[in-house]
């Protein structure tokens, strides 16, 4: 059979033909992929590429294999094929390698921001080998020192159950002592005065009606993290902490998100406690379904900001909602930018009631992009720009910085779909310094890092820490994944 086809097609003709298209299929899949929306262009494995370019340049060589033969002897079905897998094995190589070389630049050259890093970083991390672990909030304590907050799961504990993990450390980034609450999540805190902390979250253990709704928790302690008291608020429904925050008063105010069983409809509610942790007052405003707030912010007249999104089915789009309340909890005015497509994460008060914020808005290109906005005192938008990056960028964190400017952090998500190494990605840490305009002074990231960060406070003037989680990659069940350990970032910049 092999003699037949020499025969009516010469030696290397149909291989250069098959080789060449296969090769020439494989370097527009990507192509076609992206443009039809199924991957993004360099979404692909990185495999695809390169086998159709190594294709091609096999094409190319066993048409010059076949044209030394049909120079001697006109076959004419056997200059035809040749001629096709030398077309087609061109353009397989030059198009395979293009995608290819385009990958390894994005994958090891534009992870690298504009501007080296200045200052210095130090990063720790914290945590048992058999457990997930998150960080959801590092708070400053009265005692110079630092009380991260966060949950943690077994992999291996099928229920699925949340642990409370409360740790304080040094400024150096010494473990003073470490310790855990069964069964809560979603957990925040607040320092109220100097020897009380809130630690706020949601469990299932203690509502009334004995089911497994969650209820608002909030636990006290003192600084050495022994128990002073606890309480519970079964609101109705699931009840489920968002965030607390300590108030100018000496008291402090929590967001929880009510859902009533099986209903679409959501509640949030504000309570303000005092030391003791009874209400002083307590707001409920019904929301929309699919719309959940995150944040609440303190604001100079002695107000409440609070900010969150509305997400939709089978989209990735999020749009903006926030609101003002009084000091009594009384609605001043709500979604002003009802159709503004972001979530924001934080936010910071600056003069005249402007606020700054951070956050992030979907980019079908890379996922999502870095969002700064500012916003006048009655919550309209003055501006909206972004800091583009070429991966999924999430700011997470924002505070005020050196020289009237402000520092913002955040998540830099590498989406490593090409298996160029056996991980399937990793999140690692963005810093910029921005002017009140939005204007970035300076920018970096962690590389190889593997640290995505959640929020940051400042320290004293140039020095802030960042809390997130990461740590190094090992085996699971289901391939490479994050230890996800606790991690703390303490960063210095120049003053």
């Amino acid at each position: 059979m092999r003699k037949l086809g020499h025969k009516i097609y010469g030696p290397g003709s149909i291989a250069s033909f098959v080789l060449g298209l296969i090769g020439f299929l494989m370097v527009v899949y990507p192509i076609v992929a992206g443009v039809l929306g199924v991957y993004g262009l360099l979404n692909m494995f990185l495999i695809i590429p390169i086998t159709g370019a190594a294709l091609g340049l096999l094409a190319i060589v066993y048409y010059s294999r076949a044209k030394k033969y049909l120079k001697r002897r006109s076959i004419a079905r056997g200059i035809g094929f040749a001629r096709i897998g030398l077309i087609t094995g061109i353009i397989a190589l030059i198009i395979g390698s293009a995608i290819s070389g385009a990958f390894v630049y994005i994958y090891y050259e534009s992870k690298d921001s504009p501007n080296e890093p200045i200052g210095s970083v130090q990063l720790y991390f914290y945590g048992d080998e058999e457990y997930r672990e998150v960080a959801t909030e590092t708070l400053l304590l009265p005692d110079n020192t630092l009380l991260t907050i966060g949950t943690r799961r077994n992999y291996k504990d099928s229920s699925k159950k949340w642990d409370m993990v409360l740790l304080k450390t040094s400024l150096q980034g010494e473990q003073i002592w470490h310790k855990v609450i069964p069964n809560a999540s979603s957990v925040k805190g607040a320092v109220i005065n100097d020897s009380v902390v809130f630690i706020s979250s949601t469990t299932d253990m203690f509502n009334d009606a004995n089911t497994d709704n969650p209820v608002t928790y909030l636990l006290k302690i003192n600084l050495d993290g022994d128990s002073l008291d606890s309480r519970i608020y079964d609101l109705g429904g699931e009840s489920r902490t968002k965030d607390i925050i300590s108030t100018v008063d000496g008291n402090s105010i929590i967001l929880t998100g009510i859902r009533d069983g099986d209903s679409e409809s959501r509640t949030h509610m504000l309570m303000k406690l005092n030391l003791n942790g009874d209400a002083i007052w307590s707001k409920t405003y019904l929301t929309e379904p699919e719309t959940y707030y995150t944040k609440v912010h303190q604001t100079e007249d002695n107000g409440y900001i609070i900010i969150g999104f509305k997400s939709y089915k089978d989209d990735l789009k999020l749009t903006l909602r926030m609101f003002k309340v009084d000091s009594a909890g009384n609605m001043l005015w709500k979604d002003p930018n009802k159709d503004l497509d972001c979530s924001i994460l934080d936010l910071v008060e600056l003069k005249d009631g402007v606020w700054l914020a951070t956050g992030y808005q979907y980019a079908e290109e890379h996922g999502f992009d870095g969002r700064v906005l500012k916003f006048d005192s009655d919550g309209k938008l003055l501006w909206n720009k972004s800091l583009c990056y070429e991966f999924s960028l999430y700011l997470t964190g924002l505070i005020p910085w050196v020289n009237g400017n402000y520092l913002i952090v955040g998540n830099l998500a590498i989406d490593n779909r090409f298996r160029f190494e056996k991980l399937r990605g990793w999140d690692t840490y963005f810093i910029a310094s921005v002017t009140p305009d939005g204007e970035v002074i300076q920018s970096f990231n962690g590389k190889r890092a593997v640290f995505a960060p959640w929020g940051v406070i400042p320290i004293s003037e140039g020095y802030c820490v960042m809390t997130g989680f990461g740590g190094k990659y090992k085996k699971g069940e289901k391939g490479a994944i994050s230890n996800q350990d606790i991690g703390l970032l303490h960063y210095k910049g120049e003053k």
